[in-house]
């Protein structure tokens, strides 16, 4: 006989993780796909990580015209 406990969560709650052991995670298609590797390429743009592993980046900054001004 088994003694199985099927949550379905988006995340690991503190009372659930208590019985969780181990904690396996199911990808399912839905709403919100965790699976972004594998999303179709009309999704996101690119380049856009980790869809380029060896993206190179160098942030910047852009203050819009609506934040407050300094006087």
């Amino acid at each position: 006989s088994f003694r199985i406990v099927v949550v379905k969560a988006g995340y690991l709650v503190p009372p659930i993780a208590r019985i969780a052991n181990p904690n396996l995670m199911a990808l399912t298609p839905g709403a919100v796909n965790q699976d972004i590797v594998h999303l179709p390429t009309n999704k996101y743009r690119i380049p856009s990580y980790p869809f380029v592993p060896d993206l190179k980046w160098k942030p910047f900054t852009i203050i819009s015209a609506r934040s407050p001004q300094e006087s």
